[in-house]
């Protein structure tokens, strides 16, 4: 255990004790003396935006107390987060790259790529190639977001196809060499969030991209959100999930609220990943519940987390939103599937809150076939979110499908302000309802 001059305590036991404070108040104590200044930069630098810290020579001034050793986690803007910086920065990728380069204990990597054009001379390809080619096998955590217009989608899905390509090339002379790439063995966590006109084959591109490096995986992200820029995409692109699947895998959240595909989106999803413990699935509030029934071949399933069926309704009238999101609950406790948890989101009277039913599951008997198990429900207990402009276009679609008689349309008009639902309280104007 390692001590200090200055602070009569020992050095882990500092840390550990600044590690339940705030930013702001490690921030502080580090002015308080120059051996809290250097514990501090453990800390402080402990996540960064690498943009910010080459512009400000943040890291450059600190690299005399080990500063790239105490990085772990860096976010890494790409394009209109950080303009100047790729426009006016002489040689900005190769300068990005070598500051990648020196980081020797680095966990985690976020990329936020948000370019006005894509190409193989574009800084999301050199960044990519440098990432999937020299720190794959040292991270355990990879988070890209992807944002795109429909003027440049399909620039994107062409450096996509082209890097693809290179990297093909790029492990064949390896290969041919004899030598070894190291094993992605520490590579357990994928984050993937695509946001634009055409998400899921942006997605689709990205997923065949990390086809090598998803076989020991533990957890998995895909969100794949439209701007409603040309409306919702139609396309054949609901394949987009990775080529390859995983017996390590347990948790899987997925989020694709227009997704007419859910039964075969189920089905892939068990395929996949036979062995999940948690799925959160929200394939928006117009999913009815028998889609879900591909999830029953999880057997392994404990946790799982659905979006409200509003297109699918009980008879049974009750007197609040989540006493109702127990008819949700109900069919997958009378599944085959030994769940602990399910949580069922809704949205509040307006659209612009959510609000999550989390119900806990007690299975009791089930010793033999004379006494089939008895599944309990315990709650629910209820988690307050922000509203989701999508959700709430989703569920306007389905209103303007009713008639005023409509037996659906009064359930919905029970917890819901028709008239109120609106995308202009989400700073979105979109006619098409």
């Amino acid at each position: 255990m390692s001590t200090n001059t200055t602070i009569p305590l020992p050095t882990e036991l500092i840390l550990e004790v600044l590690g339940y404070g705030g930013r702001d108040d490690v921030y502080h104590f580090a002015q308080t003396s120059k051996t809290s200044y250097e514990l501090s930069v453990q800390l402080l630098y402990k996540r960064i935006d690498l943009i910010v810290a080459i512009k400000t020579g943040a890291l450059d001034r600190h690299e005399k107390y080990n500063v790239y050793d105490c990085v772990r986690a860096i976010d890494l803007p790409v394009g209109f987060h950080s303009p100047e910086f790729w426009t006016e920065t002489e040689n900005a990728e190769a300068v990005v790259v070598a500051h990648l380069r020196k980081f020797q204990h680095l966990e985690e990597v976020h990329v936020i790529s948000a370019e006005e054009a894509y190409s193989s001379d574009c800084p999301s390809y050199a960044v990519l190639s440098f990432i999937l080619k020299e720190l794959m096998y040292k991270i355990s955590t990879l988070f890209l977001e992807f944002y795109t217009f429909q003027r440049n989608k399909e620039s994107v899905e062409i450096m996509l196809e082209d890097l693809r390509s290179h990297l093909r090339d790029y492990f064949e002379e390896i290969e041919e060499a004899q030598d070894n790439y190291p094993p992605c063995e520490n590579f357990k966590n994928l984050k993937i969030w695509v946001t634009g006109p055409s998400p899921r084959i942006i997605m689709r591109g990205v997923n065949f991209l990390l086809a090598r490096y998803v076989r020991n995986l533990e957890t998995i992200e895909f969100s794949c959100r439209w701007n409603l820029e040309m409306g919702l995409e139609d396309d054949w692109g609901w394949n987009y999930l990775p080529p390859i699947g995983s017996t390590t895998t347990k948790r899987l959240v997925l989020e694709d609220k227009t997704d007419v595909h859910v039964r075969r989106l189920c089905r892939r999803i068990w395929k996949r990943w036979p062995n999940l413990v948690e799925l959160e699935l929200d394939c928006g509030p117009t999913t009815p519940l028998h889609l879900y029934a591909q999830l029953f071949h999880l057997n392994d399933l404990r946790k799982l987390h659905i979006a409200f069926p509003y297109v699918e309704w009980g008879e049974v009238q009750r007197e609040t939103m989540s006493e109702e999101a127990e008819y949700a609950v109900g069919f997958f406790a009378d599944s085959p599937l030994t769940l602990n948890e399910v949580g069922v989101k809704y949205m509040n009277q307006d659209g612009t809150l959510s609000q999550t039913a989390i119900f806990g599951l007690i299975h009791v008997g089930g010793d033999n076939d004379k006494t089939p198990a008895q599944t309990q429900l315990i709650g629910p207990e209820l988690w307050q979110g922000k509203g989701d402009f999508l959700d709430v276009h989703a569920l306007k679609k389905v209103i303007s499908y009713q008639s005023d008689e409509s037996s659906l349309l009064r359930r919905i008009s029970r917890y819901i302000q028709v008239d109120e639902l609106s995308l202009d309280k989400f700073g979105i104007v979109h006619t098409d309802s």
